[in-house]
């Protein structure tokens, strides 16, 4: 009986998600949108087709790893290093801009101090996913705009953890801990090491791969590699989605790679929608509404919703303004850096769990989460016209 219902969440929703794109595609919308809303649709907001995550939280998480070691191994190590200094500083300028604003928030709304640091951490992170699956969907991701954003998501993951790392310790034990960051940095170095390892040994990697003589054992080798780092970079408590985009980063100059590419692309196709309906599933407004009233509720969560929006692009935009690019480059990346879905609900769940954050703090969280992850896409596209209309 437990196949069947896992067999039946499955079927539903990739069916529901595929017929939302198809839509979102004839309305000539990112078809994120669509997974999206198939998750809300068929979770317990709408239908309650599917009441547990349990079934397909695991691939759900295999295919948004799958979706950024494509997106490193479909970018370009030199472009990344062109852009390194203005990728650093879009990511520190959207951290300090976001948590000094959701600190400040708390504070001013009369939330005792555990709450003020962990609101200001919630909102440092960008979900990466998002972003990523709307540039390659507009053909912008090989962009100076598309390198710099990427780049600098990734960067917020770390920084996010970092973060999460202090504020972490800073509550429980009313103290810096900087033994908290001993694995986070010795991860970080691990990953970078291979990463460089991959990509200095790449001839010999793709040399030894022509000689496997297994059908599609080369894609299936460079498949598990991509798996293996994004755990081990989990392992140090980082987000996989690191080790995932490095590996592959550390991988696009591999000969032979536009035919794994195009392989993880179908791959892609069929499991990363699943992360993006397990995200719209996640959310319950029905029970965080039992707790609050509605109208408190509504507020606190639209004031979360405009507070993140604002500190990416004024913090992100700023930075990028300031090393070097235009206006519209630094709103179309401000705008690029606003989506949320990934490290912030770690560390939203962290502090609901440790008493740090109430319900209302958490309700906001998911209203920031789908409020950005809805309206992204939709802004994305039409802040890239400019650079739409001049490929034509």
């Amino acid at each position: 009986m437990r196949e069947a219902l896992i067999l039946f969440d499955i079927t539903i929703v990739l069916l529901v998600a595929k017929i939302l794109e198809e839509i979102m595609a004839r309305l000539r919308q990112p078809t994120i949108l669509g997974d999206l809303l198939a998750g809300i649709l068929v979770g317990p907001t709408v239908l309650g087709l599917v009441s547990t995550t349990e079934n397909i939280e695991s691939l759900a998480w295999v295919g948004i790893v799958i979706l950024l070691f494509l997106a490193g191994i479909e970018s370009n190590v030199s472009e990344f290093r062109k852009y390194g200094f203005q990728v650093l500083l879009v990511a520190l300028g959207g951290v300090i801009a976001c948590f000094m604003l959701g600190f400040l928030y708390a504070y001013f709304a009369g939330y005792d101090i555990k709450a003020m640091l962990f609101l200001g951490a919630i909102l440092t992170p960008t979900s990466v996913g998002v972003t990523v699956r709307t540039l390659m969907e507009i053909d912008i991701l090989h962009s100076k705009e598309g390198h710099v954003i990427l780049g600098a998501a990734v960067a917020d993951d770390v920084y996010g953890i970092i973060v999460l790392a202090l504020v972490y310790s800073m509550v429980l034990e009313n103290k810096i801990s900087i033994e908290g960051l001993y694995p986070i940095i010795i991860g970080l170095l691990v990953i970078f090491l291979i990463a460089f390892m991959a990509h200095r040994f790449s001839l010999e990697i793709g040399h030894f791969l022509r000689k496997l003589k297994v059908h599609e054992s080369a894609f299936t080798t460079v498949f598990i590699l991509g798996l293996s780092i994004a755990t081990l970079s989990a392992f140090f408590r980082l987000s996989p989605l690191i080790g995932a985009f490095f590996i592959g980063l550390a991988l696009s100059e591999l000969p032979g790679s536009s035919a794994i590419r195009d392989r993880l692309e179908f791959l892609s196709s069929i499991i990363t929608p699943l992360f993006f309906v397990y995200a719209g599933i996640l959310l319950n407004p029905w029970s965080a509404l039992a707790s609050s009233s509605f109208y408190r509720m509504i507020i606190i969560g639209l004031t979360i919703v405009a507070l993140g929006v604002i500190g990416k692009i004024v913090g992100c935009g700023l930075a990028a303004k300031l090393s070097g690019m235009t206006w519209k480059e630094a709103l179309a990346i401000g705008i690029g850096m606003i989506p949320r879905a990934g490290v912030d609900l770690v560390i939203a769940v962290t502090g609901l769990t440790i008493g740090a954050i109430t319900q209302e703090l958490y309700f906001g969280t998911l209203l920031l989460i789908y409020a950005t992850s809805l309206s992204t896409p939709v802004l994305l596209k039409k802040v890239f016209k400019y650079k739409l209309k001049s490929s034509r």
